[in-house]
C-alpha cells in the first residue's frame, strides 16, 4: 500500500525530499540488470511511463533506517539505536 501511494503521488508530480535514502537508492538502481526492459514492459502494458525519479520516490520508504520488515529487525535496531525507541513503528 505504501508503495502504491508513493508511486501515484510521484507519478502525478508530487515529490518529497528523500535526502537520506536518495544515494542509497541510486546505488541499488545502478546495479540492477534488466530494469530497463522491465520498465519498458510495464509502460507497454499499463501506458504509465516510469522514470528513475518515480522509482526512487516509490521505493524510498524501504531504504529508510526506521523501516523494518520483521519484528526481529525491529528488535535488533531497538537495542542498538535510540531513535527507534523514540519512534516505534513497524511498516
Amino acid at each position: 500500500m505504501i508503495f502504491t501511494v508513493n508511486f501515484f503521488r510521484s507519478y502525478q508530480g508530487h515529490f518529497v525530499q528523500n535526502f537520506e535514502s536518495k544515494d542509497k537508492f541510486y546505488d541499488y538502481y545502478n546495479q540492477l540488470d534488466g530494469l530497463d526492459e522491465i520498465v519498458e514492459q510495464f509502460a507497454k502494458e499499463t501506458g504509465i511511463m516510469v522514470t528513475p525519479e518515480i522509482l526512487e520516490q516509490s521505493f524510498s520508504i524501504f531504504l529508510q533506517p526506521h523501516f523494518f520488515l520483521t519484528v526481529e529487525e525491529f528488535s535488533a535496531a531497538r537495542q542498538g539505536k535510540k531513535f527507534v525507541t523514540a519512534y516505534p513503528s513497524i511498516h
